[in-house]
């Protein structure tokens, strides 16, 4: 067995994260204010509290919204959930397909246009006279 030196130990730890991350890491950045991180880690330990020993704490959320760190990374599940909490859907957005985008987009068009399109789909029976 050889030994790897240091140098090489310390560039793959220090090895940049892939784009993918960092976008995530500054969209939960944007989207979590520092000063609401321990409300908002209550609130997701609330909200998972169906799944056994499932706590979130600020620390946590510290963590996953630190640009300088490669782990722990955001476990989809708590993603999914936070989203929910803060209202906000660029995360679940940002994890979509263009072909998922386009048929969100047209679901929320059809959704805001559901009087309009119940008119159109219903026929207009005309009243027979004899």
């Amino acid at each position: 067995m050889t030994k790897i030196s240091s140098e090489i130990a310390n560039d793959q730890q220090y090895e940049p994260r892939d784009a993918f991350e960092a976008d995530v890491r500054r969209m939960l950045k944007a989207l979590l204010p520092r000063k609401k991180r321990a409300e908002l880690a209550a609130a997701l330990t609330d909200i998972l509290d169906n799944e056994p020993a499932r706590r979130i704490t600020k620390a946590q959320l510290d963590n996953f919204v630190a640009e300088g760190k490669c782990q722990p990374r955001l476990p989809l599940s708590v993603a999914k959930a936070l989203c929910q909490l803060i209202g906000h859907r660029s995360l679940t957005r940002y994890l979509n397909t263009e072909e998922e985008l386009a048929l969100i987009a047209i679901g929320e068009h059809a959704r805001a246009n559901r009087k309009l399109l119940t008119q159109i789909a219903t026929p207009k029976v005309k009243a027979c006279r004899h």
